[in-house]
Parts: structure tokens; sequence; C-alpha cells
């Protein structure tokens, strides 16, 4: 499947996918590792300088509350997503109000539905060698779960980035799914998802927030194996900020970065979802955004009575392809202040 500005459209299979290798090759030490944050200096540059200054600013003022407001204005992009909404479609929806748009909803082969949407960037920042992408997701639920790995195949997906446990509180103190356990949790384990078999090959704990796994996927009717690496971020609940800081998620998206995903997302994109695929996605999406645009950005670079980053037309522009990204006022001010500590890094 593709997808253009007109909406998704079917398309010439892609070039073939790297060989899988033979069983018992199988390297199963984790492919990145991220960047010692110690070694990262300060601003460099008079534009990242300035930057942090407004950052800074907006947090000490508290602006970012107003920003806020015209977000909200703005909110309701005014697309349609019928297809959400048919009577066949309902069951496979988590929230009844999270919704994917229908012009970018992401497509199964031939023509099933998921809640997934394409995220992508703008076709002038393309050109200009910021080509990125995303798949913005709902956690699966037991009866999509062979949905989501379908997805995983068909879009060639090499990155899954999970943002939520399986369970977690609710303000009432009741624990609550949050999203099924689609994996097998024992290396060496499997399990089978309508014609896939999803194997776990390694897992590894770099930290006491993160854990990294790779699976398997495996289509037998075809003879085909593709390789996922998965990130799952595991103390940041729901409808809130992270509670120790955003060492963690800085250091995730360093490690998204360092295994080429945004340069090949293009093709491959990768997957982002927590339990609604709005709230935690929608910060690691903006968050992912601005830095590599600041991180691009020309040394000098001065906009004309602007600011160099303009959270709110970032989150305006994505809520245009998936509605609601980032919950609640708490997230937004969480992406100011991830952004401020990125900066000082």
């Amino acid at each position: 499947m593709g997808f253009d500005e007109g909406g998704w459209a079917e398309v010439a299979r892609k070039p073939s996918r790297p060989q899988p290798k033979a069983a018992g090759q199988e390297n199963t030490a984790p492919r990145t590792q991220a960047p010692d944050p110690r070694r990262q200096k300060g601003p460099s540059t008079p534009s990242l300088k300035k930057a942090l200054d407004e950052v800074c600013s907006k947090l000490d003022k508290r602006a970012w509350g107003k920003d806020w407001e015209k977000i909200q204005l703005k909110a309701g992009a005014n697309r349609p997503y019928d297809v959400a909404e048919l009577p066949e479609n309902q069951p496979k929806n988590r929230y009844y109000d999270v919704l994917p748009f229908d012009y970018n909803r992401v497509l199964l082969h031939p023509k099933d539905y998921i809640n997934a949407s394409l995220v992508k960037a703008k076709d002038e920042e393309i050109q200009h060698g910021n080509a990125w992408h995303f798949i913005a997701a709902q956690g699966p639920l037991e009866e999509t779960a062979a949905d989501f790995w379908r997805m995983i195949m068909e879009q060639y997906t090499k990155q899954i980035v999970m943002l939520t446990r399986t369970e977690e509180q609710n303000t009432r103190g009741e624990v609550v799914e949050k999203c099924c356990c689609y994996f097998p949790v024992a290396v060496g384990d499997s399990q089978l998802h309508g014609s896939l078999t999803v194997k776990l090959l390694s897992i590894a704990q770099p930290n006491a927030d993160l854990v990294i796994r790779r699976f398997s996927i495996t289509n037998a009717q075809i003879n085909d194996t593709w390789e996922v690496d998965h990130f799952q971020f595991i103390s940041w609940p729901d409808q809130g900020a992270t509670t120790k800081g955003n060492g963690t998620l800085l250091d995730l998206i360093r490690r998204l970065e360092s295994t080429g995903a945004v340069e090949m997302a293009k093709r491959e994109p990768p997957v982002i979802h927590c339990n609604t695929g709005i709230g935690r996605t929608g910060v690691f999406i903006a968050l992912a955004v601005i830095l590599r645009r600041l991180a691009q950005m020309p040394p000098n670079y001065t906009p004309n009575g602007m600011d160099i980053v303009c959270m709110r037309d970032v989150l305006i522009e994505l809520r245009r392809q998936r509605m609601g990204l980032i919950s609640n006022i708490r997230q937004y001010a969480m992406l100011h202040e991830a952004v401020r500590d990125w900066l000082r890094s």
C-alpha cells in the first residue's frame, strides 16, 4: 500500500526485503546502543541557544497554557472517519472516540481496517531531506493482535515503540487493560497470530524504565521472515508525564534514531503506540519531529518574528493527521520540558 496527498492507493509491492538469516544464525544482541548522554554538549550554535532561551521563557511564564487553548480551538480537523464507524469495524476500536481519519488510515491488504494512522512530514520538508514518517496506532486488542502483526509485515516496519504497560491503574486505583499482551514474553517462545508466527529472539533491559526485545515474524504461507526491534517504555503513566524526568524518553528517541529508522521511515515506518495511540504516542512523535528539525537547523537561522521552536504549530499539524494527539495540558508541558532538556544536554 502507498500514501499520497489524495489518500491511500494500492501500488506495486515494495522491493524485496532483506533475506532472513537461517535458523540458528539469529543475532540475539540488541542492534543499537544509544550515545552516552554525558558526552553530548550543550547548544553549539546561535540558533540552538536561541531555541533554548525561547523554551525556557515559555516554561518560566507558563506561556504554553495559552498555546494549549489555541490548539484546543483548532483540535477538530473536520476530516471524516466514516470507515472507523462502520458496524463491522467498531469492535476493532479500543475507544469509540479515538478513530483514524479516512484519508490517511493504514490499509491492511486487501482492504481491511485497523485503528492506525500514517503521520508524515509535509512535502516541502521531505524535499529538504527530513522525510520522517510514523504509524500512530492504538494498543492492540486480543481480537486485533493478528491485524497488528499483519500491519508490521505489510508496512515493512522494523521498529515498534510501546509506551504503555499491558495493565495500569486508573484514577480510581483499579487495574485495567491498556493493551493486550500481543507478543511472547520468554525468549524462544512463540505466538501464532493467524498465518503469522511471532517468536521472541532476545530481551534486554538497559535501565529500569526500558525493555528492548527482538522478534521474528514468519509467514509460513509464503516462507517469509521479518525481524523487528521492540522498545517498551514501562514507567510512563497514562494521561500523565514521566515520573523520573525525561532522560529515558530522550534516550529512547536516540536509540530509535541510531537504528536508521527515520532515514528509512518512508519505506519502513516505525509503529508508535500506547493505549489510545494519541496521548503518550503524540508526545513521542511530536518530540521526535521537533528534535529532528532542531538538529537540522542552520547554525544562524533566525525566523522573522517567529519562534524557532513553535510547538503549537507542530502539534496542530500533527492533529490534522490523527485526532487528539497529546491528550492534555500536562503532556503538552512535558513536551516543552523534554525539548529544553535535550537542548541543555
